[in-house]
């Protein structure tokens, strides 16, 4: 089998932001805002270094989903509707076990889209691999959003994994959505309506693979299932060993 673990790519193209990045959004009342969806007295500004922003929310419901968009609001605070946005498309996010997640725009890379990548990172994430792969791993249909039985496990530290025996050698894509739908989606890019795939191949019959999302460290990938008699130590091997490896 073939052991090289390849991560998806993404574009180099900085984005131009000439002022802050603000989140709003429907999780702005849990900050302290007088109102969800309301630019102008989000609290959610974003800080920036080397053209990664960042900012994260708290007093979060764990387990809950809310929406976003990030707008840049052009060095002319506050920010309002009709400034320039990130995120053509509401962004979806879930409250994290200790009621906080974190939002991450990339201004070095773009997405599939042709904006800012933007990922959102949170260990209590609801997501489903979905893919080309899907039949040859015994679902009913490639490509099917909303098949349960592709559900990932967190595995720790906002890493998702989901285990494919894949039954015949092939070239594959796959990405990630909320289980809904096409709506929300995540890939090597990050999240936005249209998220790029990755790509990888089989080379055996019946091959099992490990598929990745790594929200905290922005990547997903494929790697190999760890041979027998190699101990993991629970999810927390499993997540060390495969951020050793990419």
């Amino acid at each position: 089998m073939n052991r090289t673990i390849i991560l998806g790519a993404a574009l180099l193209a900085p984005l131009s932001v000439h002022g802050a990045l603000v989140v709003a959004g429907s999780l702005q009342t849990e900050q302290g805002d007088p109102l969800d969806w309301d630019p102008a007295t989000s609290s959610l500004i974003m800080s920036e270094s080397g053209g990664v922003h960042t900012v994260t929310a708290t007093g979060l419901t764990p387990g809950a989903s809310y929406e976003f968009k990030v707008l840049d609001d052009g060095g002319t605070p506050p920010a309002a509707w009709g400034d320039p946005e990130i995120t053509p498309d509401n962004v979806l996010a879930w409250g994290g076990s200790g009621g906080t997640l974190s939002i991450t725009v990339d201004s070095n890379l773009t997405n599939n889209v042709g904006r800012s990548q933007v990922w959102v990172n949170s260990d209590m994430a609801t997501l489903q691999v979905v893919g080309s792969f899907m039949v040859q791993a015994g679902g009913a249909s490639d490509w099917n959003p909303a098949d349960p039985s592709f559900l990932t496990t967190h595995a720790g530290g906002g890493l998702y994994t989901y285990t494919a025996t894949i039954s015949a050698p092939g070239a594959y894509d796959f990405k990630a959505t909320d289980g809904t739908g096409w709506t929300h989606q995540v890939g090597p890019d990050g999240s936005s309506g249209n998220a790029a795939t990755f790509s990888f191949s089989t080379t055996s019959p019946d091959e099992q693979v490990v598929l990745f999302i790594d929200l905290a460290n922005r990547q997903m990938g494929v790697m190999p299932v760890p041979e027998p008699g190699v101990v993991l130590l629970g999810s927390l091997g499993l997540l060390a060993m495969l951020r050793r490896r990419v």
